[in-house]
């Protein structure tokens, strides 16, 4: 039979209580990070399906989106791209230059698109191009006929594709 000295009967019991502070330690400090914002969680993306067709209004060619199912959003949410060739333009509700004729609305005024809405994008129609102007002096001139363009829809919120196209500009 084995004796043992006063000094080897605590260390399981010490080792026991250091693992369980350190366990504690590393729960409270992923804790903190995500009530400080240290550990971002981004929004769900929006699951939508959106068309789009190009139509003259007042003389002036649009791209009209419609919401055809799927969650709803804010206008403010969104940012539309539209590219063709070497040009690309980002156009937010807050960025559309509408002192120059271009505007970005829903059908009836209210800010929520829900399914069955349509969003109206207008450009400025002159010799041949569409014109879709940003306050912060950025444009693109949208050639007609034969060059089609790639429009995208992102959420700000969740930096995700919402839907994505390409259409062409017809001249009269």
């Amino acid at each position: 039979m084995k004796v043992r000295g006063r000094g080897e009967l605590g260390v399981s019991a010490v080792i026991g209580v250091m693992l369980m502070l350190t366990v504690t330690l590393i729960v409270a400090a992923v804790a903190s990070a995500f009530a400080g914002g240290l550990i971002t969680v981004k929004e769900r993306p929006l699951q939508l399906t959106v068309t789009a067709r190009t139509e003259k209004i007042g003389g002036n060619n649009t791209i009209v989106f419609d919401h055809m199912g799927g969650d709803q959003f804010s206008l403010d949410d969104i940012i539309i791209i539209l590219d063709q060739g070497d040009q690309q333009l980002r156009i937010t509700n807050a960025t559309i230059d509408r002192e120059m004729g271009c505007n970005l609305s829903r059908k009836g005024g209210n800010m929520y698109v829900r399914p069955g809405d349509t969003i109206i994008l207008k450009g400025i129609t002159h010799s041949g191009y569409t014109y879709f102007n940003t306050t912060g002096d950025s444009s693109i001139a949208i050639r007609h006929d034969s060059r089609d363009f790639t429009w995208t829809l992102l959420s700000q919120k969740s930096d995700s594709i919402l839907s994505r196209g390409t259409l062409v500009f017809y001249s009269p």
